[in-house]
């Protein structure tokens, strides 16, 4: 190929390439920013209280939700071979079946030591609809990887925006059926369950593409990619407590109103995540994996992103560092004012989630799960001890939140500067 046709070819790569950002930020974009003006209306019809038990029922969801992929659904991005990778699909998904049908039998026999030792009494019967979120979670994930290997942007970003706005619509209106976490709940269930039935519709009756497999195929598998549930596994889960922490911490020491005071902030910093980090997270993926794979390295990408992200994150969260406890006040109803305050103790956690977690996929890229996990193992353990030691200068809630913020950035720093060395790969390789 000339010179001037691999500049060519260059310019409709990175063309490629920004489109299907924007694709993905505009949509789930113009989706969440409805969905931003509903919460202000879910405030006021639901106590931080109610927000604090929707919060633990998440969070359960969120921690056990990571083990029924056993984070094989990144084969389906990352393998080369199409027939294969549909074959991975359909194990995934049995393998996916069978680890919440095992879940729903632990449930049954612990759903009350759960109720008593989260104190969410009277919630007996919800708890048990935690497998059947977790299973509904798990195969819109792996539908959401196909259309990611198929470079269907387009569709991912439509499926974004039904999700962002059918939960608050759902939660709204069951408000005035129940005055209590239930309506959050059942929102957020009926809310999955439906995009999750619109992706199935449109892989499997409409393209109808063919997930078969053998009994043979899961054990070939498993072993092919055995680092994912070795390494990647552990270490997503690892994230996923970690994560859950605060939440945990607050419900001990404190009471379910302080956890929904935080559910509602970490929900509120996390939306120009879901907005534009994860939409840069999908593209990324798919480019990054595609230059690595073709010239052993992708550093270039990979310092131009994090760039991107570090500007577009300092720009949208120093309103929160500055203003925190009036613009939640304000917007959400003087209840939430505390909310704001933990805000602004976050945003340093916030500015490295957003600049950092996309860039992370490095690790899965060039095949590092084993850094991943030992770095996350860092992470809880800094976490962990970070509650203690504050909780020893002050009993209020803000140092512990502190301290977790602080933790949280010290070991995002490690992530940032391993993954920058497994971009640059082959060194003498000239792009």
């Amino acid at each position: 190929m000339s010179f001037i046709g691999q500049i060519k070819r260059v310019k409709i790569i990175k063309s490629n390439y920004i489109r299907n950002v924007l694709v993905l930020v505009g949509g789930t974009g113009f989706a969440q920013v409805i969905s931003f003006f509903l919460i202000p209306v879910l405030t006021r019809l639901y106590a931080p209280s109610e927000y604090g038990i929707f919060g633990l029922f998440t969070m359960i969801v969120i921690v056990l939700g990571i083990l029924p992929t056993l984070e094989l659904h990144n084969i389906i991005i990352i393998e080369k071979d199409d027939t294969y990778a549909k074959k991975a699909t359909g194990v995934v998904f049995f393998i996916s079946l069978t680890i919440t049908f095992l879940l729903f039998l632990i449930f049954l026999i612990i759903k009350d030591y759960l109720v008593i030792q989260l104190n969410i009494q009277g919630y007996e019967n919800l708890i048990l609809l935690v497998p059947l979120i977790i299973f509904i979670n798990s195969v819109y994930l792996l539908l959401m990887s196909w259309a990611n290997r198929k470079a269907k942007f387009k569709l991912m970003a439509q499926n974004r925006i039904m999700l962002a706005l059918i939960n608050p619509i759902i939660t709204i209106l069951l408000s005035y059926l129940t005055k209590s976490a239930n309506g959050l709940i059942i929102g957020y269930i009926i809310g999955n369950f439906f995009v999750t039935i619109l992706l199935l519709y449109i892989f499997i009756i409409k393209e109808k593409l063919n997930f078969r497999f053998c009994i043979k195929d899961i054990g070939q598998v498993i072993f092919n990619y055995k680092d994912f549930p070795k390494f990647s596994l552990p270490s997503s889960l690892v994230n996923a407590v970690i994560n859950q922490i605060p939440l945990l911490m607050l419900n001990r020491y404190s009471n379910t109103s302080s956890v929904g005071q935080f559910n509602l902030s970490n929900r509120t910093l996390g939306m120009p995540i879901s907005i534009i980090s994860s939409s840069f997270n999908e593209v990324f993926k798919q480019r990054a994996t595609q230059t690595y794979n073709k010239y052993g390295k992708c550093d270039k990408i990979f310092v131009k992103s994090f760039f991107s992200l570090l500007v577009v994150s300092l720009f949208i969260f120093s309103v929160f560092a500055l203003f925190g406890s009036d613009v939640f006040a304000l917007v959400f109803g003087e209840q939430w004012r505390i909310a704001g305050k933990y805000s602004s103790i976050m945003v340093p956690l916030f500015v490295m989630r957003f600049s950092v977690s996309p860039l992370t996929y490095l690790f899965v890229i060039a095949n590092k799960q084993k850094y991943d996990l030992w770095g996350h193992i860092g992470m809880l353990v800094l976490i962990t001890i970070s509650f203690p030691i504050s909780s020893f200068f002050s009993d209020d809630s803000s140092a512990l939140i502190a301290g977790y913020t602080v933790a949280y950035c010290i070991v995002y720093l490690f992530f940032l500067v391993k993954s920058y060395h497994f971009s640059r790969g082959k060194k003498n390789v000239v792009i």
